[in-house]
């Protein structure tokens, strides 16, 4: 059972940090320049140890089937089709573009201008809802379907050309170097956010791992079953926060960010006496 633990925490962390490569969840410049790289090992390493949690569970379960455990080849199969998309996914849009090699184009803040209309067509074809705010400069036009500013920046965005003078931006640099309490607190709550998604698999061990030692374990029992429930609230709240909240001037972003916010401040105190209780 330890091997299969282990695996799928390997392949569950892995996506995880792809993510937060891929939106600029975590603090730094040095990954990138290397984003389409990063996505194809982490993707494929992700898929590779979730495939082989998969293989080792269905041979725990004809060698030991009286194991009372979660980690069943049934329920891996199932995060499986997680990773098995993200890697499909990253060597369709590598097909796309071509190849690993990206573009620097370096913007001062006066060189171009942010929208959010979300009516951007590109090859014949929407190219929404995944992107919600493009750049447009005076020789190309620069859209974001991941990370991107909040307002115009001096910056060196990486891109991938995806048309005549029509650029995807994998990641962007901030050149502006001064000291903003705010920065300091976004990449806070965002270097929070990963690390409570990568101990999502920790906490489900230790339950299943409760589970059959000592059996069926109620909340009054254990209170990581609390802590996992808030854990889980948590985690939407910030993602409705991350996600809505360049769009907030229509009013379904609106509303799922200042949900976000809600579930977010609720379960907040049940995180801080959950970890410490």
């Amino acid at each position: 059972m330890g091997l299969i633990y282990l695996l799928s925490l390997l392949a569950f962390d892995s996506l995880v940090i792809m993510f937060a490569f891929l939106f600029g969840a975590i603090p730094g410049g040095w990954y990138k320049r290397k984003i389409p790289q990063l996505q194809l090992f982490l993707s494929s390493f992700s898929f590779s140890a979730g495939a082989l949690s998969c293989i080792f569970a269905k041979i725990n379960e004809e060698y030991s089937p009286e194991a009372n455990t979660l980690y069943t080849c049934s329920f891996l199969i199932i995060l499986q089709f997680l990773y098995a998309l993200a890697f499909f996914g990253t060597l369709y849009k590598l097909k796309t573009i071509g190849s690993l090699s990206t573009e620097c184009i370096r913007l001062q803040a006066s060189e171009y201008q942010l929208s959010s209309d979300l009516e951007y067509y590109t090859r014949g074809s929407t190219y929404m809802p995944i992107v919600k705010t493009y750049a447009i400069a005076e020789n190309c036009i620069i859209i974001f379907p991941g990370a991107r500013p909040e307002k115009e920046i001096d910056a060196e965005f990486i891109c991938k050309k995806i048309d005549d003078k029509v650029y995807e931006c994998l990641s962007y640099i901030d050149l502006n170097k001064e000291f903003s309490v705010k920065r300091i607190v976004d990449n806070g709550i965002n270097c929070l956010i990963v690390f409570v998604f990568m101990l999502i698999p920790l906490i489900v061990q230790y339950m299943d791992i409760t589970a059959m030692t000592t059996g069926p374990t109620t909340p009054e029992d254990d209170p990581l079953y609390n802590l996992f429930g808030s854990t889980v609230t948590f985690l939407l709240g910030a993602l409705f926060c991350k996600l809505f909240k360049n769009i907030k001037e229509y009013a379904v972003g609106k509303i799922f960010y200042w949900l976000g916010v809600v579930m977010v401040i609720l379960s907040f105190p049940n995180l801080i006496i959950g970890f410490f209780s």
